[in-house]
């Protein structure tokens, strides 16, 4: 009987790491969608348009080696026992700025600049 109990809560343990890892890597996808979406926006609109947003950011965001570049949105996560993987998108147009410091709810504010770049600040 213990050894069947000690082989549930093995199975229970794996199958709830799996289950954050793949939250994780959906709250990235869904943030590096946002951030893409708010910019294809802009510009729409054209300079001077400004929009902010609110993105969640998962757990296990990597900040120091995700970044906003040329049209790609980066996001680096960490995957347990897997390292880690990017999640990226790409914008209608070129990106730059600063993505936050850690994860969280975080907001973002967005400005298509004369230069037809879309800035990104983190507040």
């Amino acid at each position: 009987v213990s050894l069947i109990m000690a082989a549930v809560a093995i199975v229970y343990l794996y199958v709830q790491q799996q289950q954050q890892i793949g939250v994780g890597s959906t709250k990235a996808q869904i943030a590096a969608n946002a951030i893409k979406t708010a910019a294809d926006n802009l510009y729409a609109q054209g300079p001077g348009a400004k929009s902010q947003i609110t993105v969640v950011f998962p757990d296990n965001y990597i900040a120091e080696q995700s970044s906003l570049s040329y049209s790609r949105i980066l996001l680096r996560i960490s995957m347990p026992q897997q390292g880690t993987t990017d999640i990226v998108a790409f914008t209608r147009g070129n990106i730059s700025g600063t993505l936050p410091s850690a994860g969280g709810n975080r907001v973002l504010s967005l400005e298509l600049l004369s230069t037809g770049v879309v800035n990104v600040t983190s507040s």
